[in-house]
């Protein structure tokens, strides 16, 4: 289950739990990569227990991604969710994103969710991210806080899995 508002209004994510196609990442891009590197070797899949779900039935992992790290994002342009130039170039707006995390038994692969504040043209303006901590198999909730920064016009939100060990990346 992922979260990200502005401030005061509901969750911007479209399919935040990965609930609406159970077959597709609807509504998310997704890599795999290794040392930065994009590679065509596993994949992101939807996985629905050991451990349970948190909430519904459905989050994320690195399936067969072996010892390969996984990013999923989704783009969030402000303007047309009811947000004006002015007010975020005036600093009037903080950002508000978390989720749910959880790992597989004792393998430690981390997670770590982050925004990235994009400008009209896509220019990376800034970031902001919470903790990177390898965790078992019990759900952890992990929010943060950020001023929205002038000229921003989109948010990605992103989730991004480090391997550690096991066959699968199970950041979830």
């Amino acid at each position: 289950c992922a979260l990200f508002s502005v401030r005061g209004y509901a969750n911007l994510l479209s399919n935040p739990g990965f609930e609406d196609d159970p077959n597709e990442l609807l509504h998310w891009d997704w890599v795999v990569r290794r040392s930065d590197v994009v590679v065509d070797q596993g994949s992101v899949a939807i996985r629905t227990n050991e451990p349970t779900a948190f909430e519904r039935s459905n989050y994320i992992f690195g399936s067969n991604t072996l010892t390969h790290d996984f990013s999923v994002w989704q783009d969030v342009p402000l303007l047309g969710n009811g947000y004006r130039a002015s007010d975020i170039d005036a600093g009037l707006h903080e950002v508000e994103f978390g989720g749910w995390q959880a790992g597989y038994d004792s393998d430690n692969d981390a997670g770590q969710i982050s925004v990235r504040f994009l400008s009209e043209d896509a220019t990376l303006l800034g970031s902001a991210q919470t903790a990177k901590d390898p965790l078992d198999s019990n759900w952890v909730e992990r929010t943060a806080l950020a001023q929205l920064l002038p000229g921003t016009r989109t948010i990605r939100y992103q989730f991004d899995g480090f391997w550690n060990g096991g066959s699968n990346n199970d950041a979830y």
